[in-house]
């Protein structure tokens, strides 16, 4: 195309035009001279205005123009399958896309990449049944099968992607991929059935660390804890340096009550991420240091619990971490050093400094210094009046010392700022029993 001064000028016009928003009138320039100078790339820009501008109907017909212009260009064709999907005339997309399939290196990989870009279609049951029509020659390929089970799940269909999931594997059985992605589908329907799906293929290939790893989370997932950390056990005896394994077997032993196990292994897990300090592999600590302060805690040892709780200096877990802190000091009978400690703790946000106060008034409750906690939380209040954590434990508090009108006139509060807030209808509803 020879670029003539008139139309350098016109090209410019629309940039600028485009760079200030102008979207529709850089559209009809660069669509005016698609037309006249029949070069693909200028219809291509208009068709990216467009977009750009959400004008699907003025996408569609720069597409076309584009595809018109430069009928053996993959993105022209893909440009316009895509804007025909989305306006819902899936029978114009439905050979474009199938051409694309038929030159694809892999089917499977072309078919999830068109299935990724129609997800968020408005008619999603259209996309499914054009999906499926694209994948009729290809029904014997899991990989293919797995595609249409995604998009059957986001199609809302979860029946369908069972079935398409256990297709998925019935062509594949010794594929690791086939089984973990076919019981991430069956476990929305079915979840016994993707356990046993899961357990048969780890019978079946019980050296395939992922799929025994992903067998144990959904084992998790179900409350089979026992049978969880047995699969754990075997994943550590092949991978006895993997932190993650570790500390997942730190986690069941605490959910199946056995802290001396819990505590070695999360003692073991600090040693191993210890050789990844500073690295982009490196796992955190803090986690773990709140874990062994519990297991301290549960079990009376409350020095030991402080000095876990003092090594977490920063982070995200700072603030929990003074809060326990504050909760042992008072166990251990130094309840104004905790109270000391809560005041001195610096915040980040109005939130966090709530989070200490209703950690203070909690402290004087254990203690049962009903009266020093009412009047803490009176006074944070003052500052934060529509403060709903504040409303309700200060309405709790008012209870205490038999201010039941307080009380309810903070509950009554606490539900206009946030109607679905259960626990204060429930006080509610007792104190209005109570003295009815």
């Amino acid at each position: 195309m020879d670029f003539s001064g008139a139309l350098m000028y016109q090209l410019m016009a629309a940039e600028v035009a485009a760079q200030r928003g102008e979207l529709g009138s850089a559209f009809a320039v660069y669509m005016k001279l698609a037309r006249e100078t029949r070069d693909p790339r200028l219809a291509r820009r208009a068709a990216e205005l467009a977009i750009q501008g959400r004008a699907p109907a003025q996408g569609l017909e720069a597409a076309q123009v584009w595809f018109e212009l430069a009928p053996n260009s993959p993105d022209a064709a893909s440009s316009l399958a895509l804007l025909y999907a989305g306006a819902g005339r899936f029978d114009d997309a439905f050979p474009l896309f199938k051409a694309q399939l038929q030159t694809a290196t892999n089917p499977a990989d072309e078919l999830l990449r068109t299935q990724r870009a129609m997800a968020r279609m408005q008619n999603r049951a259209g996309a499914f049944q054009l999906l499926e029509r694209l994948a009729e020659p290809y029904s014997q390929s899991s990989d293919v099968r797995l595609v249409l089970a995604n998009a059957a799940q986001v199609a809302g269909l979860p029946a369908r992607a069972t079935q398409e999931a256990r297709s998925a594997v019935a062509l594949a059985p010794d594929s690791h991929r086939a089984a973990v992605a076919a019981a991430q589908y069956l476990q929305v329907t079915d979840r016994p059935g993707a356990i046993a799906l899961l357990r048969e293929f780890v019978a079946r290939n019980p050296n395939v660390a992922d799929t025994r790893l992903a067998y144990a989370r959904l084992l998790i997932a179900d409350g089979k804890f026992d049978l969880a950390r047995s699969e754990f056990q075997l994943l550590m005896q092949a991978d006895p340096k993997n932190p993650d394994l570790v500390y997942s077997m730190a986690l069941l032993s605490l959910q199946g009550k056995l802290p001396v196990d819990a505590r070695i292994y999360l003692q073991r897990y600090l040693e191993l991420i210890a050789q990844f300090k500073g690295s982009e592999g490196g796992r955190p600590a803090e986690p773990a240091y709140l874990y062994l302060a519990q297991i301290a805690e549960e079990d009376k040892q409350f020095p030991a619990a402080l000095e876990w709780l003092r090594k977490i200096d920063g982070g995200e877990e700072f603030l929990t971490a003074r809060v326990r802190e504050a909760f042992v000091l008072s166990k251990m009978q130094r309840l104004d050093e905790a109270r000391k400690l809560l005041r001195t703790v610096s915040t980040q946000s109005p939130d966090e400094k709530t989070q200490l106060v209703l950690a203070e008034a909690q402290l004087l409750r254990d203690a049962k210094r009903y009266d020093e906690s009412y009047k803490l939380l009176t006074q944070a209040l003052a500052g934060s009046p529509d403060s709903v954590p504040l409303l309700y434990d200060s309405a709790m508090a008012a209870e205490r010392i038999n201010q039941v009108a307080v009380m309810e006139k903070h509950l009554r509060r606490v539900i206009e700022l946030k109607p679905d807030y259960a626990h204060a209808y429930n006080a509610l509803g007792y104190s209005l029993a109570d003295r009815n």
